[in-house]
């Protein structure tokens, strides 16, 4: 059995601390809406402090290591960072907004998977420093807060592999690492910035202009007010948001790809892409016709925020009230997710396509003579029987945490249907709400929906690693 032992240990906590030096500077963001919107002086001291904290906390977790970092270091490290720095930034929700600590940690997990459930009750009585602090969060999280860090890590092309592949990332990208993930966020940026121009355009306040924007394309869909996006009374507003949703929740590769190649015609080349397009109109036809009385922009947007950006028109309770029939298709919608390399969560489009052809290819192969062969391709890219096995693996691991929660929910006195809609919300890391995660959800619900939050961001497997780092942890093995 593999062991872990205290220069495995040693090389864990050192990378952790590089992390968290890199990111404690964000913590100092949030001082400049302090200062414009003339918050009390306490809401700016303590994020100095925060900042010089972390900085301090990160000073004592280096240690040399005589050892070279391996992928199972990665992982434990990408994940303790999560945590870690999920922890100092619930610290500004507790102590400055008055959350207990669980709602407070909540909300700061929520934030960090881009999920945009809140454990407050009303999002009006919050500063807007609190509010950017959180926006900020999904915003850093939705191309990977680690990206921040990461920079600070680019010793070698192998060692930045690691970390990529230990969040699910581990497609193949240019020779200069560095560059394609400046070009990534550079894309990310300039797409922000245009989100915030458009909304503002549209007649919302800058600060609502950037809020939205941020929580849109980070795939979040948190809301920064009660009365929601309809009280804004703009269809271009809804058009805006869902295209910021969309391109969120598109591949990252694929944005890469038509700025390599300066060609808007690679977004219709990546299969993806059009199957999203065709699946989305396909449903919103089917639902239009069984409910016509529903409204059709209203439809189309919780269509698409399903898939990718979590925002909601009404409030919970509206919600509850949907058509067991719609509520089953936003299921199916939050399950898929985005693309792979996006912003976006569940089990990522890329995946559910590759489960449909191996449906298809298993019916062909019994069909077909003993020794016929056929290849198994999408996208341009032959998939072998271990991609397929991967998939499907990774598909039934994603599925039991789904129905563990929803058994959870249940045995909470909750309804099946409404637990099911929660935890596949949760898991994909969209946040579209029934009313069961709220303030008054029990604890072990909480812990529950904050485990199937970082499941679902993190994608399972290194979250079992962290789990296997815990238990075979050896301090007398050399």
């Amino acid at each position: 059995m593999l062991h872990y032992n205290k220069e495995d240990l040693k090389i864990i906590l050192n990378n952790l601390s590089v992390l968290l030096s890199a990111s404690a500077y964000v913590f100092l963001l949030p001082i400049i809406f302090v200062l414009i919107y003339n918050e009390p002086q306490i809401y700016l001291y303590l994020y100095v402090l925060l900042a010089l904290i972390v900085r301090i906390f990160a000073r004592l977790l280096r240690f040399k290591s005589e050892i070279t970092i391996e992928r199972r270091h990665a992982i434990v490290s990408i994940i303790l960072f999560w945590i870690v720095f999920s922890l100092f930034a619930s610290i500004p929700f507790i102590v400055l907004e008055g959350a207990s600590f669980i709602n407070g940690f909540f909300e700061a997990v929520s934030a960090l998977t881009s999920t945009g459930y809140s454990m407050f009750a009303s999002q009006s009585v919050l500063m807007h420093s609190t509010l950017f602090w959180r926006v900020f969060l999904e915003w850093v999280s939705g191309i990977g807060i680690v990206v921040l860090a990461i920079i600070g890590l680019f010793l070698t092309y192998s060692k930045f592999k690691m970390f990529a592949e230990s969040e699910g990332h581990s497609e193949k990208l240019k020779s200069s690492i560095k560059k394609t993930v400046t070009i990534f966020v550079a894309i990310y940026i300039i797409a922000s910035i245009i989100g915030i121009v458009l909304l503002r355009i549209s007649g919302m306040p800058l600060f609502d202009s950037m809020y939205y924007t941020f929580t849109s394309i980070s795939s979040t869909g948190s809301d920064m007010t009660d009365i929601g996006l309809l009280g804004y009374n703009s269809l271009w507003v809804l058009v805006i948001i869902m295209l910021l949703m969309i391109f969120g929740a598109m591949s990252f590769i694929t944005h890469y790809r038509v700025y390599d190649k300066k060609s808007f015609l690679e977004y219709f080349r990546d299969k993806t892409i059009v199957f999203y397009i065709v699946m989305t109109l396909l449903l919103f036809f089917v639902v239009m016709l069984q409910f016509s009385k529903m409204v059709p922009i209203h439809t189309l947007f919780y269509l698409i925020s399903a898939s990718t950006g979590g925002l909601t028109l009404f409030a919970a309770n509206i919600h509850q009230a949907f058509p067991d029939f719609f509520k089953v298709i936003l299921i199916f919608l939050m399950f898929v997710g985005a693309s792979t390399a996006s912003t976006g969560g569940g089990i990522k489009l890329q995946r559910f396509i590759i489960i449909l052809k191996t449906m298809w290819w298993k019916t062909k192969e019994m069909l077909l003579p003993e020794k016929a062969t056929f290849r198994k391709q999408f996208n341009g890219e032959s998939i072998d029987d271990k991609v397929i096995l991967e998939v499907l693996g990774f598909t039934l691991m994603y599925v039991i945490f789904i129905l563990l929660g929803t058994f959870v929910f249940i045995a909470l006195g909750y309804g099946a249907l409404d637990s099911l809609f929660e935890i596949t919300s949760l898991q994909g890391n969209i946040g579209v709400g029934v009313g069961i995660v709220n303030a008054s959800l029990p604890l072990i619900g909480k812990i529950m929906a904050i485990i199937n939050m970082f499941v679902g961001r993190l994608e399972i497997i290194p979250v079992l690693v962290l789990f296997g780092f815990i238990f075979n942890i050896r301090f007398w093995r050399k």
